[in-house]
């Protein structure tokens, strides 16, 4: 979060269902009613954002998966 000017930063995943990652994550700025997201997927969007290079601009990130 380096020059974000951010100190925190929430992640809200979606439907939390536990698995393995598919690589289908996006940001999303609203749930679908059948809105989910792989244990798996969050691990790796979390790790990867601490290496993010483009600076954070909101506190919250919603995260699920495409199909």
């Amino acid at each position: 979060m380096l020059n974000s000017g951010l100190d925190t930063l929430a992640v809200r995943p979606v439907a939390l269902v536990d698995g393995d990652p598919t690589g289908k994550v996006a940001i999303v700025t609203r749930f679908q009613k059948t809105s989910k997201v792989m244990t798996g997927d969050v691990a790796v969007w979390m790790l990867d954002a601490v290496e993010r290079s483009v600076p954070f601009v909101q506190k919250t990130e919603m995260i699920a998966s495409f199909r």
